[in-house]
């Protein structure tokens, strides 16, 4: 191994069962979070970003950690950090402030006897065993927003039981019945002309292709993304909710990344058309010049589906693009996630772009 990598070990508990993670942080430091196509470890979890933080190695050969912007920050040993930290070994890494889900950091080969038993390194673990176990949002809150657009008492949302000690398969089941449950509810009320509810209808079928994506259950998960966008385009295009076009865009985005997955690169590569339309215009109709980082992620994206299809001429023309904006914009705002994503397109294309 290169000197100027470290090998860590990662456990995930709060599944069915442990999944060991072993990764080499190279010279140009190691992403976690849950984009499966930037990050090097990737951890689903709703309080996970997308790129929550980076891993590198300093001169000294310590392993230093970065926030990158992450939605619900980065916290060590119980502290926010806004700045690149230096790890120990035993410091705890959560990914927000409640501590429902911290990664417990040992290098490689300096682990206990104890640790040994299960594997050294870089391992999460939940904050102790009554912790809850579900990784998505509690179906009862959206129970409790049904019930409240509903005019109903929402304690009878309180009073539902749901499983949290058995297996995740028994606990995904309850909560998308709940899911449905409030779901309905709130279909119900759109059909009776209480429009306002859209935005929620779509949210709670976002989080519901989270759980079925989660769980493998990639069809149902892309049907659940297409019930949002349906919502979600018809908010944008019909009622002119533009405020909303670039969230559209970010949705698009994620079902292409799902369908990629799954070996439909064509559906794929529709959904990158449809996200770079919209940031485009967003950047050059609506002045939003903040969104050229995210055109140019949803082009390196699509420049891999062009090469996925063979189409190497539009891989090639969209792949050079994307990386010259994600450098300029990189330049320009020393955003870390964007870097990654200026790392990760260079590596998926070198290929094609000499």
């Amino acid at each position: 191994m290169d000197s100027a990598q470290k090998e860590i070990v990662g456990y995930l508990v709060g599944k069915e069962e442990l999944s060991q993670e072993h990764l080499s942080i190279p010279k140009c430091g190691a992403i976690i979070g849950r984009d499966a196509h930037v990050a090097n470890t990737v951890i689903s979890h709703s309080l996970v970003s997308r790129c929550h933080f980076k891993l590198d190695i300093n001169e000294k050969g310590q392993v230093v950690l970065t926030d990158l912007e992450s939605t619900n920050g980065t916290f060590v040993n119980g502290h926010p950090i806004s700045s690149p930290v230096v790890l120990s070994s035993g410091d705890h890494i959560g990914f927000d402030r409640s501590g429902k889900l911290i990664m417990v950091f040992e290098p490689a080969g300096q682990h206990s006897k104890k640790q040994e038993k299960k594997g050294s390194g870089f391992h999460a673990v939940m904050p102790n065993q009554n912790a809850i176990r579900y990784d998505w949002t509690d179906p009862k809150e959206w129970l409790t927003l049904a019930f409240q657009a509903e005019n109903r008492p929402v304690d009878e949302a309180e009073k539902i039981s749901l499983p949290r000690n058995s297996s995740l398969k028994a606990q995904a089941k309850a909560d998308l019945a709940i899911y449905d449950q409030a779901l309905n509810i709130f279909q119900k009320l759109i059909d009776q002309g209480h429009k306002k509810h859209e935005i929620q209808a779509a949210a709670l079928c976002l989080d519901k292709a989270f759980i079925l994506e989660t769980l493998d259950q990639h069809p149902e998960a892309a049907a659940a993304y297409d019930r949002a966008i349906d919502i979600y385009n018809r908010l944008v295009d019909k009622e002119g909710h533009l405020e909303l076009a670039a969230e559209l865009a970010t949705i698009c985005i994620n079902k292409a990344g799902l369908v990629w997955a799954m070996g439909d690169h064509r559906a794929a590569l529709s959904l990158c058309d449809n996200a770079v339309e919209i940031r485009e215009w967003l950047v050059n109709n609506n002045k939003r010049q903040d969104l050229r980082g995210d055109l140019a992620r949803a082009k390196s994206k699509r420049a891999v589906v062009f090469l996925c299809l063979d189409n190497t001429t539009m891989a090639v023309k969209e792949g050079k693009e994307a990386i010259d904006m994600l450098k300029e914009e990189t330049a320009k705002t020393a955003r870390p996630d964007l870097q990654a994503d200026l790392d990760w397109a260079t590596n998926a294309l070198k290929c094609i772009l000499h």
